[in-house]
């Protein structure tokens, strides 16, 4: 009879299920917003090239002082192949420093900054220069030398004179090698004053004898 009774409360209790109810899902949630990067434009080069520029705009009339003779530098520096992008002359001129680097670069400015432009103008300039100076001459000449060779006139000459024997100035006076009682002056002229060469040697010639008969 215990049994039945065990039995009959087991009947009455309800059974437990084995079995785990299915767990809940949650909602997705929305993925987080990315902050939306802006787009980057590519910078300009502005590396050295072999011609010398920069490579930047040709907005030249907004450029430093500095950035101006960074061009300057780029066109003019030797570079590690020992090569240089203008002349050997200019790039020498611009290693002076100073006022020629100045000059160098008013004649860059003058030139818009183009390389090719750039080496006609110096070269121009230094071409006039050059011819400038070849006109210019010095020698040794007596009074009469200057009047009939050089052309001069007698209050030049008189000048001339007076500037030789200044104090401070005795180099530019000196005896005649032939004749010690005639003076010669060490002077400055164009080459359009004398009319040749031969006239400079007839004068020499010419004292050489003055010399010879003032001997006998």
């Amino acid at each position: 009879m215990l049994a039945e009774l065990e039995s009959l409360k087991a009947s009455q209790t309800p059974g437990s299920s084995s079995t785990t109810p299915p767990a809940t899902r949650r909602a997705p949630t929305p993925a987080s917003k990315q902050k939306a990067r802006p787009r980057q434009e590519p910078e300009p080069e502005t590396g050295d090239r072999d011609d010398g520029s920069d490579g930047a705009s040709d907005g030249n009339e907004d450029l430093s002082e500095a950035a101006k003779r960074n061009r300057l530098r780029r066109l003019c520096e030797k570079k590690p192949s020992g090569k240089r992008n203008v002349p050997e002359e200019i790039g020498l001129k611009w290693e002076k420093k100073g006022r020629d680097r100045d000059e160098l670069l008013e004649a860059l400015e003058a030139s818009n900054y183009d390389k090719d432009a750039f080496i006609q103008t110096v070269t121009r300039v230094h071409e006039k220069i050059s011819k400038t100076s070849s006109k210019k001459r010095r020698g040794w000449y007596t009074k009469e030398g200057m009047e009939k060779i050089l052309k001069w006139s007698k209050s030049y000459i008189a000048g001339v004179v007076k500037y030789c024997e200044r104090k401070g100035n005795e180099k530019l006076k000196r005896k005649d090698k032939y004749n010690k009682k005639l003076f010669k002056y060490y002077v400055e002229y164009e080459d359009g004053d004398s009319s040749c060469e031969d006239d400079i040697e007839r004068e020499i010639r010419t004292d050489h004898m003055d010399s010879k008969v003032g001997s006998h």
